[in-house]
């Protein structure tokens, strides 16, 4: 039987391409750019003839772009539609964007239709102000619903929901009214990864146990990622259940730290907290950001762990990777965890217990007026999540005790992220969601389309938010009369000056202006309406062009 192949839209979408969403800086990777060079990859390789276009008005931008998307299809075509170009948008007919910010690009998009073209944006964390306000912002700003913010987890989903309701609320007491904004669509699909990237030979992982300096009798239990207390996950229950195990059974455990420290007090208080909380346990320290020793790291380890408990995290690849090595995984049961991690068949994910509301200290107030910054706020709120010391406790040592139990979970995880979490799974509902979109905005009513503004109000034409500033405004029939005997030769000494050459794009050409002045030297008092038919010109081009003119001294408006 032939395989069906994906619903796909007639073109990719453009990508709004922010260096700092797709890739990291030399000293570290954040979860989201880990994530936006890894779709990015994705979005290369199924290309499938279509061009592959980079939304910026950055030139460095747009060339990493195209360098990067042939470094992962060198077959592929790449195009560039400068931010100020919508219309070049509307042609590709979608935008991609690394952040739930759709609603701003939505005002934007009114300048050329709200049917010009569909957004589509992605949650990563979802926790501080500016990703709260994004969301809250979906009901007043004009998206529409052939656009969509992709929630990658039911956990985030449930989240932007309740921020949506509430948000709802507080706009109908406001008004008065029961209100029902246009939403976009919010489909639920989860990251990827590429898991062809995270399979090693029996040799490499010998090799790997061998440079990282594990005897054969060691347990190597691993975490990858931030090594951070407040914005990832709390060491001190992963670090006290493997001195307990250690203690109890005399067992040989390593645990094996690949990461960062965002700076050395971070690292001062990690190499405390292993001195008293966990003596007996040899720590290691791969460098995280460097490629090499990360493969090294994966390739040694015996166990993957990751307790995250803090609102920073929202999905979290490093569990998919370390599925799709083939090791079992610890993780806790929160956010999108819950989901990637089969409970007791990939891996065991240990219960979390949270307060229902906050129990006394007011940590959003804090944050909000400014007493808290958001790594206080994460890190106050994180110390208010606890874990079941004893299930994690039991669920480590059945994995340090057991080789076998620890191949059979290796062996059923890496069969569901490659089925579930591989770009080839993962970027087809990109693909149908896309198509859907496409096909929604094909359907716009005029209701939807015809009526909608022409732009947003806080940035409307600056001539008509302050018409009220002058004494008069220039229309078509403004007349125009020259106020000098030699405007050419005052015109000429004027837009040298610094005080207008800032501004000489702006300006006709000299043959063009000098036409102007030679026309309204011979019709004295002709009107802006008159001059813009004789000239074979755009009114508005006209009135510009004129009203500098006489700001230099050359007309006199009447």
């Amino acid at each position: 039987m032939a395989q069906e192949k994906p619903v796909r839209p007639r073109q990719l979408p453009a990508i709004d391409y922010q260096v700092d969403g797709y890739s990291g800086s030399a000293d570290r990777i954040m979860g989201r750019q880990a994530a936006g060079a890894s779709f990015l990859r994705a979005y290369a390789e199924h290309a499938a003839g279509t061009v592959l276009t980079c939304y910026t008005n950055n030139k460095a931008a747009a060339q990493t772009f195209a360098k990067d998307i042939k470094s992962y299809n060198p077959k592929a075509k790449t195009d560039i539609v400068a931010s100020r170009h919508l219309e070049g948008l509307r042609k590709v007919g979608g935008l991609y964007v690394p952040d739930p910010g759709i609603g701003k690009r939505a005002s934007l998009r009114l300048r050329a239709g709200v049917d010009a073209y569909s957004l589509t944006g992605v949650t990563h964390t979802t926790a501080s102000h500016a990703v709260m306000d994004s969301v809250t912002r979906l009901q007043t700003d004009p998206v529409m619903p052939w656009d969509a913010l992709i929630c990658t987890s039911q956990s985030v989903l449930k989240m932007v929901s309740l921020l949506i309701e509430e948000q709802t609320e507080l706009l109908s007491w406001r008004y008065g009214t029961k209100l029902t904004p246009t939403l976009p669509q919010m489909p639920v699909i989860p990251l990827g990864i590429h898991t062809g990237d995270f399979e090693f030979s029996d040799a490499a992982k010998a090799r790997a146990r061998k440079d990282l300096g594990l005897a054969d009798d060691e347990v190597a239990v691993l975490f990858v990622g931030r090594l951070s207390i407040h914005a990832k996950a709390h060491p001190h229950v992963m670090m006290k259940a493997l001195q307990d195990i250690v203690t109890e059974t005399g067992k040989k455990v390593v645990l094996v730290q690949c990461g960062w420290f965002a700076n050395d007090a971070i690292r001062r208080c990690y190499d405390e907290s292993i001195r008293e909380i966990c003596p007996d346990v040899r720590c290691l320290f791969p460098d995280g950001i460097n490629k090499a020793e990360r493969d090294m790291a994966w390739a040694a380890g015996d166990i993957f762990i990751s307790l995250a408990d803090n609102i920073q995290e929202t999905f979290g690849l490093t569990p998919l990777e370390g599925m799709a090595v083939g090791l079992p995984v610890i993780v806790t049961d929160w956010d999108g965890y819950k989901e990637s991690v089969p409970e007791g068949e990939a891996g065991f994910r240990i219960p979390t217990y949270m307060p229902d509301k906050d129990p006394h200290f007011g940590f959003a107030k804090r944050y909000e007026q400014g007493a808290d910054s958001y790594d206080r706020y994460c890190g106050h709120t994180c110390l208010n999540v606890a874990l079941d010391h004893g299930v994690l406790r039991d669920r480590l040592k059945k994995l340090i005790d057991d080789p076998g139990l620890r191949q059979k979970m290796g062996v059923a995880g890496q069969r569901h992220v490659r089925a579930n979490y591989d770009w080839n799974t993962v970027f087809k509902s990109y693909l149908a969601l896309w198509s859907d979109l496409e096909e929604r905005r094909a359907k716009a009513t005029p209701e939807q389309t015809a009526r909608g503004p022409k732009e947003h109000p806080a940035r409307m034409d600056p001539f008509k938010t302050f018409s009220h500033y002058p004494t008069h405004i220039v229309t078509a029939e403004t007349r125009l009369t020259l106020a000098t005997d030699k405007p050419m030769v005052a015109y000429d000494k004027a837009r040298k000056l610094e005080l207008f050459s800032y501004a000489s794009d702006l300006y006709p050409r000299p043959e063009a202006t000098a036409k102007i002045l030679a026309t309204i030297a011979a019709q004295p008092g002709i009107t802006m309406a008159e001059l813009a038919d004789q000239m074979g010109a755009v009114i508005g081009s006209v009135i510009s062009c004129t009203v500098t003119f006489a700001k230099m001294g050359l007309l006199k408006l009447d």
